[in-house]
């Protein structure tokens, strides 16, 4: 069994309210709620790909950071060998 939906109360200006009875008159949404639904919805995608794009211009950042830190040297798998023979002991 789904739990209950929540309900939200919402005040809006006369202006947005229009707005909104225009949408719903568009035939595109049955009712108010499920235009607040898709909005919400919306949101959401918008806020996920703005975390992403910030965390991608970090990780950008310290790629930049790390090929500005200096002279390169190849890594080899011995670099990694002494920190795995201690792990295993």
């Amino acid at each position: 069994m789904n739990p209950p939906d929540s309900t939200v109360e919402v005040a809006i200006p006369d202006a947005l309210q229009d707005f909104v009875t225009q949408r719903l008159q568009s035939g595109e949404f049955d009712s108010p709620a499920e235009y607040l639904q898709m909005l919400v919805r919306a949101d959401r995608v918008l806020h996920e790909r703005l975390e992403l794009h910030r965390q991608g211009k970090e990780i950008e950042s310290l790629l930049l950071a790390g090929l500005r830190s200096g002279d390169a040297w190849p890594v080899t798998a011995e670099h990694f060998d002494a920190p795995r023979k201690r792990f295993q002991q």
